[in-house]
């Protein structure tokens, strides 16, 4: 069966996991690829086999929304996209010469992303 390799990778991921893990593993998806070192079940199989206690009250819940802070949020907010401007700003400043200078850094020189449109 085909499986794009991305999701293959993440795949992959979760089977390391399992293995390294002590705790059962339950596949209450219903579908998809089998995961090694998961057992499969129904999620109707699952809840009625592990969740059969109801859960502790939360002391609290969260905390209501603070409307009086919006203006502080959002001029922090504003302040990042600024701080991410200036970043790019030097990152576009910077790039030029250390593509002229390809040893006056430790890693590969990036190269501007080609226009794939044509």
């Amino acid at each position: 069966m085909y499986t794009e390799e991305r999701l293959y990778t993440y795949l992959q991921h979760f089977e390391r996991d399992f293995a390294r893990t002590k705790t059962r593993i339950i596949d209450a998806t219903e579908g998809g690829a089998r995961k090694r070192g998961a057992t499969s079940m129904t999620l109707a199989a699952a809840l009625q086999q592990f969740c059969t206690s109801p859960l502790p009250s939360l002391a609290k819940d969260h905390q209501p929304m603070r409307w009086d802070r919006t203006p502080a949020v959002v001029a922090c907010l504003r302040r990042r996209l600024e701080e991410a401007a200036t970043i790019e700003q030097i990152a576009h400043q910077t790039l030029p010469p250390a593509r002229r200078n390809p040893r006056s850094h430790d890693g590969p020189v990036p190269r501007e992303p080609r226009d794939r449109s044509r």
